[in-house]
């Protein structure tokens, strides 16, 4: 039997034993069954998962094993004798060669994710590298299964979105370290990648660096400084500690003289290089007006609270609501608390009122515990719940190289299991040292 090749990224193609079987597939239900047991290969695919991937959108029917006989039967027809396999569990006959389109690509990403994340790496293999990473943005740009429509395949589609921006950042991040010809490809494909998910940091960073081996400094830090407006007014937080150090590096080169700033090699470093924000430069961070001068009509408030933070400093849990209407200096007063002592941590999330993207306060609080860690190892802040976290921060999952977590089948139990690691995160950090946490509505 010869060896098949298939595509998902893109039209749905399959090619078996120099025969094109697409058009043969037996219409919607057909293609969704052939599609379904090629992106679960790895294993027997049991008749009641068949039917809920072909009528769960719909609501499943009764009796719908039955229902599924007659497609599986014309699908069989149409594949051939020996190539679908089984009854209770079915799988596709596809041979340990079989060529098929995303395991090609994420191969190829794999590869090349080593080589942009090894710096040392040099010649033929960064080249091979390069050529891998493009191919594998190429396959993804396809999309999954466009025109066919299913939950599953929305489900799988948020996967393969993921893959492909990490595709487009890997292109990025191995075109700065070769020639003005692929550093310009590189450019497109960050530029893509921040177009396609503007909060995404790792996109953001492959770009500004970027830039920076371009030599384009000052283009770089106003990269920079968009991320960091974004992120203030939409989301409440703060550049990742890494972008933080790139940051500095740029006004290093950017204040140097003026002679035109060497494009320089730009291996990430850890977080912990980058000096711990202090409770004043995260209040200057929350509204930078407090650096200009004192707060008419808000003295009386401002000890009250300061009275309330000394109570929490001494260990008693605090909770204290400034409400009023919108312009009245609710953030200033909040700013002015959070810069008034040096010997606490300061956590800030806030929320828009348009806001549509869940959990977004809690990962500004993340953002916030992670950027203070300072020397402390992040394995002793997040214990056991790195992964859970990482949903939330997926720099977390950079830093301490835990596995990707990969899409969620269960909204309502990640959304339980997100807020006991948060709690659990902030009972760690705040055990170290007295806490202050801003909520900003």
């Amino acid at each position: 039997m010869g060896n098949p090749g298939i595509t998902v990224c893109g039209r749905l193609t399959v090619t078996w034993d120099g025969e094109q079987l697409e058009a043969d597939l037996p219409g919607r239900q057909g293609r969704l069954i052939f599609a379904y047991l090629v992106l679960n290969r790895a294993r027997p695919v049991r008749r009641d998962e068949l039917v809920e991937a072909l009528w769960a959108d719909e609501g499943l029917p009764s009796g719908g094993e039955a229902l599924l006989a007659p497609p599986l039967s014309r699908l069989r027809k149409a594949l051939g004798q020996g190539r679908l396999e089984g009854r209770a569990e079915l799988s596709l006959n596809l041979g340990e060669e079989a060529d098929i389109d995303y395991e090609t690509a994420q191969r190829k990403l794999d590869f090349a994710h080593e080589v942009a994340g090894d710096r040392s790496v040099t010649g033929d293999r960064l080249a091979a590298g390069w050529e891998d990473a493009q191919e594998a943005a190429r396959i993804f740009e396809g999309g999954l299964l466009p025109g066919l429509e299913a939950r599953w395949i929305e489900e799988q589609r948020v996967y393969f979105e993921e893959l492909r921006l990490k595709s487009l950042e890997t292109v990025a991040r191995i075109g700065a370290r070769l020639g003005p010809a692929e550093q310009a490809k590189a450019e497109k494909a960050a530029r893509n990648a921040v177009e396609a998910s503007p909060f995404r940091e790792s996109a953001r960073a492959a770009l500004i660096e970027l830039l920076e081996a371009e030599g384009n400094i000052a283009e770089a830090l106003r990269a920079y400084e968009e991320l960091r407006v974004l992120l203030r007014e939409e989301l409440g937080t703060f550049p990742a500690p890494e972008l933080g150090a790139i940051h500095e590096r740029l006004l290093r080169a950017h204040e140097s003289s003026g002679e035109k700033a060497e494009p320089a090699p730009s291996p990430r470093r850890p977080a912990r290089e980058t000096p711990a924000p202090t409770p004043r430069g995260i209040g200057l961070e929350i509204d930078p007006r407090i650096e200009g001068g004192y707060l008419v009509g808000r003295k009386r408030i401002l000890e009250q609270l300061g009275s309330e933070l000394d109570l929490a400093a001494a260990g008693e849990l605090r909770i204290s609501l400034l409400a009023g209407e919108g312009g009245v200096g609710k953030t200033r007063l909040a700013a002015e608390l959070a810069a008034s002592r040096d010997d606490i941590t300061v956590l800030y999330g806030r929320s828009e009122p348009d806001e549509v993207r869940p959990f977004r306060i809690w990962s500004g609080l993340l953002q916030s515990a992670v950027r203070q860690l300072g020397d402390v190892d992040p394995a002793d802040i997040v214990g056991g719940d790195g992964p859970t976290l990482s949903r939330l921060l997926p720099e977390l999952a950079r830093r301490m190289d835990l596995p990707d977590p990969g899409p969620t089948s269960d909204l309502e139990s990640e959304r339980q299991a997100l807020f006991g690691a948060v709690m659990r995160m902030i009972g760690r950090f705040s055990a170290r040292r007295p806490m202050l946490i801003i909520l900003d509505d």
